[in-house]
Parts: structure tokens; sequence; C-alpha cells
């Protein structure tokens, strides 16, 4: 990630996470930012990319318990160099991914969304539904037959909805994540483009909603096979355990949450395998559970903004980017572990454009 739309990107970032939070506070805590003429704003300076970036399950607590472990470009950055608030927040519930996923680009309450839950059961049909379930669609570079996803479910308008439709579709709104529902919802209905990461096959899968086949360059991602290359990858501390022992306690404790199919441990070293021999439905579940998700993510993203152009014209792009691995950590071994740390300075690391390729 050295070329100069990748530096690029890392300063989108600043400039993203600096500015997004300001739309949907509080009337109460909007009076404590600071007010700038309308005189003072050109006419051209309009972002070309806005970057929204979500890290699923990151408490604010890591912010001061690990916050003078993190590198210059990242977290600490947009700490030191950005609008930073510590009382930001959305007051909803359940605090869901997909709730709070519909909820960032809309700025409205779940009730208002229609995504109340990540599943629930659905009165007209009988059955239980997820969030982003549609029936009526197909799952691109998923199995055969597989149906697909989309936001047919989400009732409110999103940030790219309204930009597209401001400037005639001439923008591009595209969703990333690990997580069908962390890419689906917050692009909104009128996206061009939504990728999650397929724990079927390795790849990044997608949906008939948005298109009848994947854009070339997603299919020459997918044969890059770079989800394979982390087959019997080693996770291991980034710092020295006592770092670990300090801020967290100690790394096996006997609450953390491992299901007998993971086949792992709930200690360091992480040794990838999802149990299998090979690269397959087991070892793609496991990865997801781990720090390399997050550099499959960052390079699909880096793709996405090379090949899409994402920025490079006068319109305002979107991309929305979300970390669900940190989620997926935090539920199997807790906030207060080892490997909650390591993701949390992992992740810092990865905003900061410092990742595996």
């Amino acid at each position: 990630m050295k070329n100069s739309r990748i530096r690029n990107y890392a300063r989108v970032v600043l400039l993203i996470l600096l500015l997004f939070p300001a739309a949907f506070l509080s009337a109460q805590q909007a009076q404590r930012a600071p007010k700038i003429s309308p005189r003072a704003i050109a006419k051209d300076s309009r972002p070309r990319l806005v970057l929204l970036i979500v890290v699923d399950q990151f408490r604010y607590d890591y912010l001061t318990r690990f916050g003078d472990l993190f590198g210059a470009n990242g977290i600490g950055r947009l700490m030191r160099e950005g609008a930073f608030w510590t009382e930001a927040n959305f007051d909803h519930m359940p605090t869901y991914t997909a709730p709070g996923h519909a909820v960032f680009m809309t700025g409205a309450w779940p009730s208002q969304t229609g995504i109340i839950a990540n599943e629930w059961y659905e009165r007209d049909t009988g059955r239980k539904v997820k969030s982003v379930t549609d029936d009526g669609t197909t799952k691109l570079a998923g199995l055969p037959g597989e149906k697909g996803y989309s936001p047919r479910r989400l009732l409110c308008s999103t940030v790219g909805d309204e930009v597209r439709l401001a400037d005639g579709d001439r923008s591009k709104v595209i969703g990333i994540s690990t997580k069908d529902r962390s890419a689906i919802l917050p692009s909104g209905r009128r996206a061009n483009a939504a990728y999650w990461f397929g724990t079927d096959n390795g790849n990044m899968v997608s949906s008939s909603y948005y298109f009848n086949q994947e854009p070339q360059w997603v299919e020459r991602f997918n044969r890059r096979r770079l989800a394979d290359q982390l087959f019997g990858a080693r996770w291991d501390r980034l710092l020295p355990e006592a770092e670990y022992l300090k801020r967290a306690g100690k790394d096996d404790v006997p609450w953390e949450n491992l299901d007998k199919s993971s086949k792992d441990t709930n200690s360091f070293p992480h040794v990838i395998t999802g149990g299998a021999a090979s690269p397959s439905k087991m070892f793609y579940k496991a990865l997801d559970y781990t720090p390399f998700a997050n550099d499959l993510l960052v390079a699909f993203a880096e793709a996405a903004i090379t090949n899409e152009e994402l920025g490079a014209n006068a319109d305002t792009d979107l991309l929305t980017l979300s970390f669900s691995a940190n989620d997926y950590v935090g539920h199997r071994f807790g906030p207060y572990s080892h490997e909650a740390m390591d993701m949390t300075l992992r992740v810092d690391r990865q905003i900061g454009c410092e990742t595996r390729w």
C-alpha cells in the first residue's frame, strides 16, 4: 500500500472521521462543536471521497487503555489531529450489528429504519429472516444458486442515497465488510455495490441486487486467493506479553467463549486453520475471528479505490468500510482479553494503512 492513491486514502480517513460524527450529534452536543461561517467554505471544497470507518465492538475505554500504544498514522493521529467527541453516541436499542449499521448513515432509530435486530420472525411469511434477506436476488461469487442479500428491508435513506439522488447517480457509493449486513446497510438502497467475505469459498461476494456479474477487478482480486494465503498463519501478540498482562490481565481465563467447532485455543499463539487440512469453509469461518480478516478488507478497499477511481471525479463518492473481526474476537474472547487488546492495536495500524499486503 505504498502508492500515492493509498497515501491519499489515509488522508481521507483523517478528514472523514474528523467530520462525519458531527452530522448526528444530539442538540446539546452539537452546541459544543465549533461554528464555521458558510462564507469560509469555498464552493469547490466539498470532499471527493467520503470514507466511513466502523470498528465493530470497539469500546471507548480502548482509547484510554491502549492509546499510548497507537502508531503515528492510525487512530492516534485521528485523536491528535481530528475532532474527537467523548460523549457522542447513538441512544438506541438493541445494540446489535444490523441496527447499529443502519443508524450510522441514516441518523434514524431502528423503529424508523425497519432494521430492528440482526434477524427476526416475519409474520407475513411465517419464518425467521435476516436484516438483509432478499430471496429475489442471487449471491454473486458464492455457491451455485445461493440466495443473495440486499438493503430492501432498510426503510430510510442513507447519506449515500441522498448524494446519488442529488447528483443524478453520478457519485459512486460502495460498502465493504466481512459481514453482509455491515456492508449492505450503511451504503444504502441506491449504492453501486456492497461486498462482503464469503465463508463458503473465501471470495469477496456480492448480490444481483447491484449488478448481474461482479466487476472484472473483483474477479481478478478473487483469483489472487489472498484468504488462502493465510491458511496456517500464526497470530501472535504485537508487543511483549508483559504489556498485555499489565493492561488486560491473564491470557488463559475460563470465561472465554470458544465453541468446540472453532478448533482454537483461548491463549496465544493462534494458528489459523479451523481444524481443516487445507483452505475450506471451516478455515474461512476461523479467519473471521482474526486480524487477518481486517487485512483482507483493507487490501480489497485499496483495490476498490483504485479500480473504481473513487474520489477521482468532481462528484463526491462514498466508501463505507466496517471492520467486523473485532466484534467476532470480542464475542469469543471478551473485551479484557489479550486478543481484544491485540485487535485494537492492529486495527490502529490497519487504519494507518500498515497492512499485510
